[in-house]
């Protein structure tokens, strides 16, 4: 028997006044426009609580624990299926926008009709490498075992990579609401001088603002990151790892604690990198102004030089191979570090691209 490790807490539900219907309703056509090669074909779109990132752009459903599924018929409204009981089925409905949800026992249900109405058409899938194999077959009998199974995640990734004016707002408030929690751990930092003190107030002011989910790590001046129950250490020297779930959306940041001087220096290599971003330009251009600015002794962070923020912590990753341009008003987290004299230190700066005077942190 399997436990899940965690449970994501804080609020879930889907504001209708944030993002109403016709927002999720465009989304799936978006996919569906770039799916017309597979002949219109039917999709499920597979989630759980490590990635939602698909799951999350087509249905704001973000899976507490275990799974979710989106069903997308070649014609008609979207069904989805939770991983949780009936019973449980009034809360599932207030997380998302679509508005015929089933529980894991009734997979059967949402799925009736479905081969009938798509015989001799190929399966669409979104996630199946991450499904459990159970699950995988019970959806395979469900679809009428069809003979075609197509795997379509870089499709539906390129098509969540255009950051509608919505979830750019969405974004923003995820960064406003971490730039929040970074000052608590900074004041705190100031009155304590104690790391672990700094990385409570971080997460305190995050959950009383009502994140979804919250990341926190602290790295000694060696660089080896571990977890804030784990922290042994007393002194106020520290980089605080953060990183916030609003809604749906992800930011991350990591903070320089009790270094000022530290921090001065691989800021002024962070705007550097900032004013490297263009919307004409491949995000690469910002890793290369980044590290021609850390010069010697730069070191990698941990989950890379950045990322242009989204759904998930893995999604459109900056680095020196990354061939897409951000967007003209996406935003972006730069991250950096630097080892001199033996300490290690992590910083990083938000940017707003094609803003007139960059570097750019939400407000």
């Amino acid at each position: 028997m399997s436990v899940h490790p965690s449970l994501i807490g804080g609020r879930h539900q889907w504001d209708p006044d944030i993002l109403p219907r016709d927002e999720f309703d465009d989304r799936q056509q978006t996919l569906r426009e770039r799916l017309r090669d597979h002949g219109g074909a039917p999709l499920v779109v597979y989630g759980d609580a490590r990635d939602f990132a698909d799951l999350a752009h087509l249905s704001h459903f973000v899976p507490r624990s275990r799974w979710g599924l989106l069903l997308l018929p070649a014609t008609g409204a979207a069904r989805l299926v939770s991983s949780w009981g009936p019973r449980d089925l009034p809360a599932q409905r207030a997380m998302t926008c679509v508005q015929d949800v089933y529980a894991a026992p009734q997979l059967a249900e949402a799925f009736q009709g479905w081969a009938e109405a798509h015989r001799n058409m190929p399966l669409l899938i979104v996630g199946a490498a991450r499904m459990p194999a159970p699950l995988y077959d019970r959806i395979l009998n469900a679809t009428g075992n069809p003979a075609d199974v197509a795997q379509v995640d870089d499709i539906a990734a390129e098509a969540r990579s255009v950051r509608r004016p919505r979830q750019i707002m969405q974004i923003k408030r995820t960064c406003a609401m971490l730039a929040r929690a970074v000052d608590a751990a900074r004041r705190e930092a100031s009155a304590s001088g104690r790391a672990a003190s700094a990385a409570n107030a971080a997460l305190n002011s995050a959950w009383s603002q009502g994140a979804t989910d919250v990341r926190c790590m602290l790295a000694g001046t060696d660089g080896r990151f571990v977890p804030r129950d784990a922290w042994r250490n007393d002194g106020s020297e520290a980089t605080l790892y953060l990183a916030v779930l609003a809604g749906a959306a992800w930011a991350d940041h990591y903070v320089p604690l009790g270094q000022p001087a530290e921090e001065r220096s691989i800021r002024a290599a962070l705007e550097k990198g900032a004013r490297a971003l263009s919307a004409d330009r491949p995000a690469a251009d910002a890793v290369a102004a980044l590290k021609a600015a850390l010069g010697a002794g730069q070191t990698r962070a941990p989950g890379g030089a950045g990322r242009i923020l989204g759904y998930s912590l893995d999604e459109d990753r900056v680095s020196s191979s990354a061939t897409r341009p951000a967007r003209r008003g996406e935003i972006v987290v730069l991250h950096a570090g630097r080892r001199e004299n033996g300490r290690t230190t992590f910083a990083s700066l938000f940017v707003e691209v094609g803003n007139a005077n960059p570097p750019f942190v939400p407000a």
